[in-house]
């Protein structure tokens, strides 16, 4: 990682597990598992909106049946950044196909080399052939969440991001993870490679006082 700040640090190993509310919903091509009446099942995500997740399910042939419509299930789905949990509500299900209304917030459980928390600083990213302005929805020294409008940025495409914070700016090699397009804008994950001891410390204090502030207000479990 090339920075303003030159010296590097190498990630910390130990991984760590933490529970946080959030709006995660499985993305397209995700394999999520359905838990309901102490039955489970396992299906793939078709397509995915804020409004509503169509899955072909695949359900054991011991299982109870699925809940009518208007009852409710628990998705269990896994990516970078740990297992997510959430509750849907049945619209309909038929041929296969399970129609889903996302209901509440999801429940992430992170299992990651660094604890993340909703942190806000400006980035900038660079594709090699673009610039894509936009900011951090949380944040960690392993990567970050951000809302970068209406661009897109393909997963597996290896970006430099400029974060400013402050006065300082730091450089950092990422690799984009996921690509969560919105009505209203697209989300990007970003992985960052080695980062500047620089960068580490001050992601740590903005991680530390946002947790702080969470749990004081009852938002962190």
């Amino acid at each position: 990682m090339t920075a303003d700040h030159p010296t590097s640090t190498q990630p910390d190993d130990t991984l760590v597990e933490d529970a946080v509310e959030d709006d995660r919903r499985p993305a397209r091509g995700d394999v999520a598992t359905l838990q309901w009446a102490l039955s489970r099942g396992q299906a793939r995500v078709l397509r995915a909106s804020e409004e509503q997740l169509v899955l072909a399910a695949v359900l054991p042939r011991n299982s109870r049946p699925l809940p009518p419509q208007g009852g409710r299930l628990k998705l269990r789905w896994s990516d970078v950044d740990g297992l997510h949990e959430r509750y849907g509500s049945v619209l309909g299900h038929s041929s296969g196909l399970l129609h889903l209304a996302p209901d509440g917030p999801s429940v992430t459980h992170q299992r990651r080399r660094f604890f993340r928390a909703p942190v806000t600083v400006d980035l900038t990213i660079h594709d090699g052939q673009r610039t894509v302005h936009g900011e951090t929805i949380d944040l960690s020294e392993g990567g970050t969440r951000a809302s970068i409008g209406h661009e897109t940025l393909l997963p597996s495409t290896h970006v430099t991001t400029t974060l400013t914070v402050g006065t300082a700016r730091y450089r950092v090699p990422c690799r984009v993870v996921r690509h969560t397009p919105h009505h209203d804008g697209a989300e990007v994950g970003l992985e960052f490679g080695p980062i500047p001891a620089s960068a580490a410390t001050m992601i740590r204090k903005h991680v530390f006082t946002a947790q702080v502030r969470a749990r004081s207000n009852g938002q962190h479990r």
